[in-house]
């Protein structure tokens, strides 16, 4: 359980922080709202896969005349568990920073920009009022 709750934490914190790294302040509470419900409903999923994975093989079976837990099928759901995450790995080694870094836009502004001119530099990169003046 420790180690799942490390690992809980060392993959939804950036995940949120790449998933917000595009949204502008005005946006941020329903992009926070989308997330976290889809990170409930996934959760909900998972559990109920796994669940039915147990009522499928049995959760518990007969033992000299007496009802046992049946060890098998959780052993066999958390290996499917496993399964899972190792598939969600494979995919996450594929990113590189400096292919993620192409589409984080700069957070450089002037602190007398107006909140619009920030929120349009989080959107687009290019439409820096610096990078403007520049060309």
């Amino acid at each position: 359980m420790f180690t799942m709750g490390l690992s809980m934490g060392q993959v939804f914190v950036p995940t949120q922080a790449a998933a917000f790294a595009t949204i502008s302040p005005e946006a941020t509470g329903k992009a926070s709202t989308m997330f976290n419900a889809a990170r409930q409903v996934g959760g909900a999923i998972g559990v109920a896969l796994l669940t039915t994975a147990i009522v499928l093989i049995g959760a518990t079976h007969l033992v000299a005349g007496h009802e046992v837990a049946n060890l098998s099928a959780y052993r066999i759901t958390f290996l499917i568990a496993a399964a899972f995450c190792l598939a969600g790995i494979a995919p996450a080694l594929t990113i590189h920073d400096e292919d993620a870094a192409a589409t984080i836009p700069s957070r450089r502004f002037h602190p007398h920009w107006p909140a619009h001119a920030i929120a349009r530099v989080w959107h687009h990169p290019a439409a820096r009022p610096d990078d403007q003046a520049a060309a």
